[in-house]
């Protein structure tokens, strides 16, 4: 029997695979983007989650794919799932927008954190331009 859902294919395919692949992270991607679009956010950060096993090959598209993955967990009110994501992401991003989304997300749970922390947010990120 052919599975036609996206989420259950990925999810299928997931666990079918010995180890990260990046075609298989690709699906998982889009499948947590069709779940969060149809408004089921734990599906969505599931999906994300196990799409940020991504080929060691690929560091920044994993480093995104673990953003949006905290990033869904916060939706659904999972924030020490969440915050503990960031706090990992905080550990390799480089300065930049996405460390700086980190930053500000870690901030708002975690009030003063973005102040200790604000030599490693990009000068030029205009996100973090009014923090």
């Amino acid at each position: 029997m052919a599975v036609t859902d996206i989420e259950e294919r990925a999810r299928h395919l997931a666990l079918s695979t010995d180890g990260p692949e990046v075609a298989l992270s690709a699906e998982l991607d889009a499948a947590a983007a069709h779940a969060a679009g149809r408004g089921a956010m734990s599906a969505a950060a599931e999906l994300a989650e196990v799409a940020s096993l991504t080929p060691t090959s690929e560091p920044k598209a994993g480093h995104r794919r673990r953003l949006t993955a905290a990033t869904f967990h916060w939706l659904t009110g999972d924030v020490e799932r969440a915050a503990t994501i960031y706090h990992e992401l905080l550990a390799v991003l480089p300065p930049g927008a996405a460390r700086s989304h980190a930053l500000r997300r870690v901030d708002a749970d975690e009030p003063g954190r973005l102040a200790a922390d604000d030599d490693r947010v990009a000068v030029d990120d205009p996100l973090a331009a009014g923090t």
